[in-house]
């Protein structure tokens, strides 16, 4: 008992910590055996499907008996982890007792975590997303746990698949920034010849906005937006630009957000050709071949620190659109909710923003030319956390299924509207998941109580246009810039090779002079604690240092090769 204690606390300290400072009741032995009844813990094994998981949490840590079921999955993959979550002190003592726990206190893929009272959870979430980052998650509940905190588990489990999701999506972007980048280069070169959208601010103060998304209900909406022409500004994000188009409707505005290739390929079918485009500088950069009309810069803080950046360099200032929904808010959708509070709009009325395969369909039937079929075991197969299936009810009472991503897009954007009830918010979306704090109104009776009025919208947003360009970014100063970058770049290379094969005391030096480079400034400052946080997973300590820096060489290199080196 004392060996394995001393290992526990080795291991997680602040569990050592309660067991010698708080009071619990130890467990009987008829509690113990029962524990991990091994009938119960055969067919719970089976139930598991951990194909393409690397973290799996299990709520409840009975007497370890998990461990011998789950070390296979262990050893299948280097980099994977196993995290056991306990509320009972007793039974952690029961579990130091067994004779066989040692075995798997000494094992560094396993983790274990302690929450003695329920208003812990919310940090501790926080902090398990930040500590084991991925997108390929799963959580399971012991079988003897499963009987009486199964329910509040639930709970547990979505607020931590939703925690990893934000957490996962911004560690991404620190580590891979060289490929937003990759957009964001051709497309800051396009500012002298566009307007800043960030000046629409306050100029659509009471006039109506119709968001659309291009969800399976949009379909039914058509006949009456066709008739909102002039008494409601329409927004339109991604792909609702080709559904609009396709039945004739020209959106007012264009919003476009994803930084795929995929984008270019929604949008190519587009029909829009005079319809101002506002976009996100990480936007990929071919959709600029999809329109005629005016393009529009939004300031979203979507680009990663490289655009932060580059914006202060070029003057570009002014409260960036977005931020404020949270780390929640991924979609054009969120985006476009921001802009329409930030142009002054009201009321603020979502069309076709479905958020579940409603009806088991992607897109609104007949509206867009792609396939609509779903096939619901080919999605159960998608293991990332984001395009986790979930079970919802829509406004009607019906089963529908929906992702985590959706089900935060829906939570963030009825969190903004209750953060702001100075600003009338409506749902008029046929099917889907809805909003919290939102209310559903038919589009019919939304036309008949809130657009009643015109207005000259095309006029007032080109004469906006024509206001806010941008032409006093010069094409010079951006070439001056960019070439000073790719300068630093090139000594950032240099010095992280020379980092990497010293083995002296002046690696200091040199990691000194490598921070000081104006190139580690705009592109390379998150990467090296992103990397350290990653690699222990991965590489023994004595590795670490050379992973890490080879990983360095080869983003900067993709940086330099983005900009022609």
């Amino acid at each position: 008992m004392q060996n394995n204690f001393e290992l526990m606390m080795e291991r997680s300290p602040e569990i050592g910590f309660f067991l010698n400072h708080y009071p619990f009741d130890s467990l009987s032995e008829e509690l113990i055996l029962h524990l991990d009844d091994p009938s119960q813990m055969e067919k719970w094994d089976t139930s598991l499907d951990l194909e393409g998981i690397d973290t799996l949490y299990v709520f409840g840590l009975g007497l370890g008996y998990a461990y011998d079921l789950l070390k296979e999955w262990l050893d299948a993959k280097r980099g994977r982890c196993l995290i056991f979550l306990e509320e009972n002190l007793g039974n952690i003592e029961a579990f130091l007792k067994g004779q066989e726990t040692s075995r798997v206190l000494l094992d560094s893929r396993v983790h274990f975590r302690c929450v003695l009272e329920e208003q812990m959870w919310d940090e501790m979430i926080e902090d398990l997303a930040q500590e084991f980052v991925s997108d390929k998650v799963a959580c399971t509940v012991l079988p003897t746990y499963q009987e009486k905190r199964g329910e509040w588990f639930k709970k547990i489990e979505l607020k931590l698949l939703r925690a990893t999701a934000a957490i996962h999506a911004l560690f991404c972007e620190s580590l891979h920034s060289q490929k937003i980048f990759a957009n964001l280069y051709p497309n800051f070169q396009k500012l002298p010849h566009v307007f800043f959208a960030n000046k629409l601010e306050g100029k659509f103060a009471k006039v109506p906005a119709i968001i659309c998304g291009a969800g399976p209900s949009l379909k039914t909406a058509i006949p009456i937006l066709k008739d909102l022409e002039n008494k409601a500004l329409i927004i339109a994000g991604g792909s609702s630009i080709t559904a609009l188009t396709s039945q004739g409707i020209e959106p007012h505005l264009g919003i476009a957000l994803d930084p795929n290739f995929e984008e270019y390929k929604r949008l190519k079918p587009s029909q829009a050709f005079e319809m101002p485009l506002l976009y996100a500088n990480r936007v990929h950069p071919d959709i600029f071949a999809t329109c005629n009309g005016p393009c529009g810069y939004l300031r979203s803080d979507t680009g990663g620190i490289a655009e932060g950046w580059l914006e202060e360099k070029l003057g570009i200032t002014g409260e960036a659109i977005g931020p404020d929904l949270g780390r929640e808010a991924f979609s054009v959708t969120t985006l476009a909710v921001a802009l329409a509070y930030s142009m002054g709009c009201d009321p603020i009325i979502f069309v076709g923003v479905d958020l579940a395969y409603t009806g088991m369909q992607r897109y609104a039937g007949g509206v867009l030319d792609v396939a609509n079929d779903l096939s619901f075991d080919k999605m159960k197969e998608d293991k990332r956390v984001m395009e986790r299936l979930l079970e919802r009810e829509d406004r009607n009472g019906n089963t529908v299924y929906t992702t985590l991503k959706w089900v935060m897009e829906s939570s963030c954007i009825g969190a903004y509207a209750l953060a702001h009830p100075e600003r009338t918010f409506l749902n008029a979306t046929d099917g889907g998941i809805g909003f919290p704090h939102i209310s559903y109104l038919s589009l019919e009776e939304i036309k008949d109580r809130y657009c009643y009025r015109s207005f000259n919208l095309r006029g007032k947003i080109h004469s906006e246009v024509e206001k806010n360009k941008m032409s006093y970014i010069k094409a010079e100063v951006l070439q001056e810039l960019f070439a000073s970058l790719k300068t630093s770049l090139e000594r950032t290379l240099q010095l992280s090779e020379e980092i990497l094969q010293e083995t002296t005391g002046r690696q200091a030096v040199l990691e000194m002079d490598f921070m000081d480079e104006m190139a580690f400034e705009c592109f390379l400052q998150p990467l090296i604690p992103t990397l350290d946080r990653l690699l222990g997973r991965y590489f023994l300590k004595e590795e670490q240092k050379k992973a890490k820096w080879t990983e360095v060489k080869s983003v900067i290199a993709d940086y330099l090769h983005i900009m022609g080196n």
